[in-house]
């Protein structure tokens, strides 16, 4: 079936990812009044339920991604498969290997998948690679045996916006779905073409059910101060609690509920400098990215 072959190994992304994580973080989703609507049995006429956990950049959605594929794989016994876009993007991939990819997984779990990727792969005419036609046909056979497939996709928003083409994806998606008892939950930034296929629609009758998850920094409040006190612990390790504590709640004030601000800034934070000095760099240390990456960029 090399036809549907995954074109890049997605656990390695996953472990990479949840490796990271730092202990204690990314739990406050499992109490989110979407997700427990998300992950909940009840599946009313068989829809299906897609969960758009969104965010500004570098408020970590792609480990808390990792942590829900890290939970589904402990605790719950539906088939599942995942996808993390950026990698793949930045190197010129298409959104439709994320569903090649998701068959590809699928087919190594289940034999009777296995054998329907099969069928397509040696019948008349099929190519040593699959078309994008021919992958959305796969997926919609596989997804009509109603298995309750768990699909995830993180960091959609990495794929160009040229001609629609992540809308189209978004709505192939949710036709593919439509009635199959699935969860899909989609993570990416706020953007507007991915908005309109993703945000949820009440007035609408559908197969399947659009539920939001809008990371706020209040949501991320505390995984920041668990955060921002282990860079400063392994930055600083000799120099006083008092002052690694006071360093720690300096960075978590000013990094906007931004993970990926306080990496970019760790680097700043050296064991020469005295408890002032360092207090005085994390009180100039630029706001946001833009401002962070143009400091950066001008110290290389």
């Amino acid at each position: 079936m090399t036809a549907f072959d995954e074109r890049y190994v997605v656990s390695q992304h996953y472990h990479k990812q949840i490796s990271s994580r730092l202990e204690g973080t990314c739990e406050w989703i499992f109490s989110h009044s979407a997700y427990r609507t998300w992950v909940s049995e009840s599946f009313p006429d068989e829809v299906s339920k897609f969960l758009w956990v969104c965010g500004p950049a570098g408020y970590g959605k792609t480990v808390l991604t990792a942590r829900l594929i890290e939970h589904f794989k402990d605790s719950l016994a539906s088939p599942m498969a995942y996808f993390f876009s950026s990698p793949h993007a930045l190197s010129g991939g298409q959104p439709s290997d994320i569903v090649r990819s998701w068959i590809a997984q699928i087919a190594q779990a289940e034999p009777d998948t296995l054998e329907l990727v099969r069928g397509y792969c040696e019948r008349d005419g099929a190519g040593s690679t699959a078309s994008e036609s021919d992958i959305w046909s796969v997926f919609h056979s596989i997804m009509s045996q109603k298995r309750n497939y768990s699909l995830f996709l993180d960091g959609f928003d990495e794929y160009t916006r040229l001609d629609d083409g992540r809308a189209q994806f978004l709505h192939k998606l949710k036709k593919a779905a439509e009635r199959t008892a699935s969860r899909i939950p989609v993570s990416s930034r706020d953007e507007s073409d991915i908005k309109t296929e993703l945000y949820p629609d009440t007035s609408q009758v559908t197969g399947y059910v659009l539920l939001q998850c809008r990371i706020s920094r209040e949501d991320v409040r505390h995984d920041i101060t668990l955060y921002s006190r282990s860079v400063v612990d392994k930055k600083l390790p000799k120099k006083d609690e008092n002052l690694r504590q006071s360093l720690a709640r300096q960075l978590a004030d000013k990094c906007e509920g931004m993970f990926l601000w306080i990496k970019l800034q760790q680097d700043h934070l050296r064991g020469g400098k005295n408890g002032k000095q360092l207090q005085d760099i994390v009180e100039s240390m630029p706001l946001g990215l833009t401002k962070t990456y143009e400091r950066n960029w001008k110290t290389i």
